[in-house]
């Protein structure tokens, strides 16, 4: 299992997101199995980012609400660094 940790900005965005109650559903199956270490469905679209946020991983909530986190393996860790639309990460 791994340890979830939050950054700070990602708790600000969250809690701007957090009345839709679809997102925060689809937000909470994530987390459990990202936390399991299992990989998640394909309709997440998970991916690695590139350049120079390749050290991160990005999927999809809902088609514009973006969850963007790193794995730290070593450490088991996977913080939860971004949550918004793509207007508003990019």
């Amino acid at each position: 299992m791994y340890l979830l940790k939050y950054s700070k900005r990602f708790k600000k965005e969250l809690k701007h997101s957090q009345h839709d109650n679809v997102m925060m559903i689809e937000l909470e199956k994530v987390l459990n199995i990202l936390a399991s270490g299992r990989d998640l469905p394909v309709k997440y679209i998970n991916h690695r980012l590139s350049g120079e946020f390749n050290n991160f991983f990005e999927c999809h909530l809902k088609p514009d609400v973006l969850l963007i986190y790193e794995i730290k393996k070593a450490e088991v860790i996977i913080i939860l660094l971004r949550i918004g639309s793509h207007a508003k990460l990019f």
